[in-house]
């Protein structure tokens, strides 16, 4: 796929391209989520001591019922852990762990809290996506496996949201590189515009 750069008006159109895209649905990185469901299980990580794959399993949706609307209630989501969700955490539940477990033991990272603010934003009709995949920051200067959100806002605009980084943006245009790659160009200025693959 050769590159191109969308403005702002054709976000809508990239990303349902992305989220049709068998390059972005499959059992790896990266991967898109347009709706999170009870029973589902979201790729969480391929385990970095053997070949088994981890999975964040949703079997709840009633925990964002006393979560702030978004945009405010980014705060308490994070809030929700303060601890991380690491490989030993999966692997001591077979490799699949429930959401309210991990709230419950207060243990998340991106994914878990990604999730949440999926499910608080399809709660209250946003059209939303969660991403997962390995991320470059800076000039590509550092990568690392991660997961965020783009929410679309009251306004009409796409909005960034990465609780876990604790960052939030209008998104300004979208670069795809690749089949696989995706550029997000934030209003914010910053020396990270996330690059995922």
């Amino acid at each position: 796929m050769p590159e191109r750069y969308i403005g702002s008006e054709s976000i809508n159109e990239v990303l349902n391209e992305i989220k049709d895209s068998e390059h972005w649905q499959g059992n790896t990185f990266p991967r898109v989520y347009t709706q999170v469901r009870v029973g589902d299980k979201l790729l969480k990580s391929h385990s970095v001591t053997g070949n088994s794959v981890n999975y964040l399993q949703i079997d709840s949706n009633k925990i964002v019922k006393d979560i702030p609307d978004l945009p405010g209630g980014l705060r308490h989501i994070r809030d929700l852990f303060d601890q991380e969700a690491g490989e030993e955490t999966y692997i001591s539940s077979g490799g699949i762990a429930t959401l309210s477990d991990l709230i419950s033991q207060r243990k998340g990272d991106c994914l878990e809290m990604a999730a949440v603010v999926q499910l608080k934003a399809q709660d209250e009709g946003r059209e939303s996506y969660l991403f997962s995949g390995t991320i470059y920051g800076g000039n590509m200067e550092f990568s690392e496996d991660h997961s965020f959100n783009i929410v679309k806002g009251s306004k009409g605009d796409y909005i960034l949201v990465d609780v876990a980084g604790d960052f939030t943006s209008k998104i300004n245009a979208l670069v795809l590189t690749g089949e696989r790659d995706l550029v997000i160009v934030t209003e914010r200025e910053s020396d990270v515009n996330y690059c995922i693959n």
